[in-house]
């Protein structure tokens, strides 16, 4: 697994939820726990990584290599073409958090394209991600149908996610194909 797509949901998670801090009162019991888990589990993943053995052992943090710094500066600039009919500090951050949440999965699907192998468990977590961005689609859906709530930015990143993801996926699915192939050619070869 991508440490570094666990670190991106982390700071995507924290700077989205700065509300519990300023606006606590406000919150229900629901919210401010599914925030603090939210927060919570991609911590203790990063920890579980970097520190617990034997997950700190079996880390690939070589082939960990994708280049944060380059994503996050496409997703301030997608921050900053902010959609929202309120152009406020808030927004933009919250903004930038969609876009980082929606782009976090780029780390795992890189590393895991570059090491050409893929654990049942590790593409079973990238779909489940994968699912978790198709209820949020839903629940715009959903949105726009009894609230007339729409958000474009929501909207793109849940769409640019969905997409990530999907690519991901038929990636993964056209892979075992070319194995075959290489398997069979290298079959031939030793035969001549």
């Amino acid at each position: 697994m991508s440490c570094k797509s666990q670190q991106l949901l982390l700071f995507a998670f924290c700077v989205r939820y700065t509300d519990l801090i300023y606006r606590f009162s406000d919150q229900t019991l629901y919210l401010i726990i599914t925030k603090i888990l939210s927060i919570s589990a991609p911590a203790y993943i990063i920890f579980l990584m970097k520190f617990q053995k034997p997950y700190c052992e079996s880390s690939n943090v070589l082939n960990d290599n994708f280049e944060t710094l380059k994503l996050f500066k496409c997703i301030a600039l997608l921050a900053v073409i902010n959609l929202h009919e309120d152009r406020t500090l808030t927004n933009y951050i919250w903004s930038f958090s969609i876009w980082l949440e929606a782009a976090a999965i780029g780390p795992q699907i890189y590393m895991l394209i570059q090491n050409q192998e893929i654990e049942n468990l590790t593409f079973l977590y990238v779909v489940v991600l994968g699912l978790c961005s198709d209820f949020f689609i839903l629940n715009l859906i959903y949105r726009w149908i009894f609230e007339r709530y729409v958000n474009l930015s929501l909207i793109f990143a849940g769409n640019f996610q969905a997409g990530l993801l999907g690519f991901f996926v038929f990636w993964y699915l056209k892979r075992p194909h070319q194995k075959i192939e290489k398997i069979e050619s290298n079959i031939e070869k030793k035969q001549q």
